[in-house]
């Protein structure tokens, strides 16, 4: 029996902790998949499998928040007063002094909005971690259809190489291996099964991330989040739907600012009210005071400081740091030390093999006759597979025969063509074997953990 739709909401601790036929009555679908109606429903009520906020003339918002701070709203007051000055006393050229102001706030948020738009394009670039398509099971059919289609309580169908489109409870696993480093941070792959967890959730067996590769293994899964529900999701929207605190320099521009309006401002008063005690005529003393109050505005300030902070992001970009707005910058511009606890995080996550070692003495490196034995063998023993972009498979094979195509100069399908059965790694063996024909031999290939295989 399917519960009500409303009980698709329960705790994901209790999804983790549930036996199979539990997970789906807590989200309300059945081994099947959901029927076309569900699907209505649901798309309608939770939205598209998407990690974009979309927000309604986005862009004009942006363009228009540059103008929006203190300093550009002084540079154009004082280009309007300089406009005033100039009908009032013609022949100052004034308007020229109104036009370089105007040009100058232009300028700042023409910059300002040009960063904000690159790094939004730069942020785009997140999606690529979702898939476009996605094999799914829906009234006991199963096809592929878009991965912005998916909805909580949709079957979805793994195997080796695909992305995972949503977070997703395993409930049916074949040596499913993935790699969580996109979310986690973590290079080591994980294994997954479909038995209940009691852990938390980004260290469950039993659950699948959006973004994340299989490495390995098939696996059947129940959506349970998507879109920004999904862990992956969480992390987009913190760079796009947080709205952040203004800066240090901002505080202190904001504040030398309005003193210097102040400042400006009393002293054209004084003059204004010094030439209507003598005597001057109205129109005179109008435009001697703006005249006052437009010198006393650094306007020079504002583009030094943009173009400072757009050479140091540009600096920052050629670094592969993505600098979302120009006041991050100054913020980064103050950190001596960067704190981490996830160390897969700061590297480039891949493997990569350095050394082969003597067969006899391990303390001392193999000859070249020896290596190229030794990683062809271990080539033997992979699960690789050819793709549009290259060797999909195990970090650790990739490695191997990363070695012997570039280092060894190689040929990689000449070895792996040749396996006639592989055996899987597997966790208890803490192994994993290949028959092959090598060099006219038939040879059994083992790879794995030295103690386990020693014996």
């Amino acid at each position: 029996m399917i519960l009500p739709y409303t009980t698709v909401m329960n705790p994901i601790e209790q999804i983790q902790s549930s036996k199979r036929e539990n997970v789906f009555r807590l989200l309300a679908s059945r081994p099947g998949g959901l029927k076309p109606d569900e699907i209505e429903n649901r798309i309608s009520e939770f939205g598209e499998n998407s990690i974009e906020i979309v927000e309604r003339f986005r862009l004009l918002k942006s363009l228009f928040k540059q103008f929006r701070n203190f300093f550009t709203i002084l540079l154009n007051a004082s280009a309007v007063i300089c406009f005033i000055a100039d009908r009032v006393q013609p022949g100052e050229s004034m308007n020229i002094l109104g036009w370089a102001l105007f040009g100058v706030s232009a300028l700042n948020a023409f910059f300002s909005f040009i960063q904000e738009y690159r790094a939004e394009k730069a942020m785009a670039a997140l999606k690529k971690f979702l898939p476009e398509m996605v094999k799914v099971r829906r009234g006991d059919n199963e096809t592929l259809v878009e991965a912005k289609n998916l909805v909580p309580g949709d079957v979805i169908l793994l195997a080796e190489g695909d992305k995972i489109p949503a977070d997703a409870r395993v409930f049916k696993s074949s040596e499913l291996l993935v790699n969580n480093a996109p979310l986690t941070g973590e290079s080591k792959p994980i294994n997954i099964d479909s038995k209940p967890s009691e852990v938390s959730l980004t260290e469950s067996k039993n659950v699948v991330f959006a973004g994340c590769p299989v490495l390995r293994g098939s696996a059947e899964a129940l959506v349970f989040a998507t879109g920004l529900r999904t862990e992956f999701g969480k992390i987009a929207q913190l760079s796009q739907g947080i709205k952040r605190a203004a800066s240090p320099l901002e505080i202190e521009t904001s504040k030398m600012v309005k003193i210097l309006t102040y400042i400006a401002v009393s002293m054209g008063t004084v003059f204004f009210l010094y030439g209507v005690f003598n005597g001057r005529p109205l129109w005179v003393n109008l435009s001697y005071m703006m005249g006052i109050i437009v010198a006393n505005v650094p306007e020079g300030l504002l583009p030094t400081f943009t173009l400072s902070l757009a050479m140091g992001s540009l600096r920052m970009a050629k670094k592969n740091v993505l600098v979302k707005s120009l006041n991050a910058v100054e913020g980064l511009g103050a950190v001596h030390t960067i704190c981490t606890d996830k160390t897969g995080t700061l590297t480039l996550n891949q493997l990569k093999l350095t050394f082969v070692a003597d067969k006899v003495d391990a303390s001392r490196e193999a000859s070249d006759q020896q290596k190229e034995d030794i990683v062809k063998y271990a080539l033997g023993a992979t699960d690789l597979h050819h793709g549009e972009k290259g060797l999909t498979g195990d970090p650790l094979d990739i490695a191997i025969a990363d070695y012997y195509g570039e280092t060894l100069s190689g040929r990689i399908e000449g070895v792996t063509g040749s396996i006639k059965k592989h055996f899987s790694f597997d966790v208890y063996r803490r192994s994993a074997s290949s028959i092959v024909e090598l060099d006219g031999d038939s040879l059994y290939v083992v790879k794995g953990a030295w103690e386990s295989i020693r014996p």
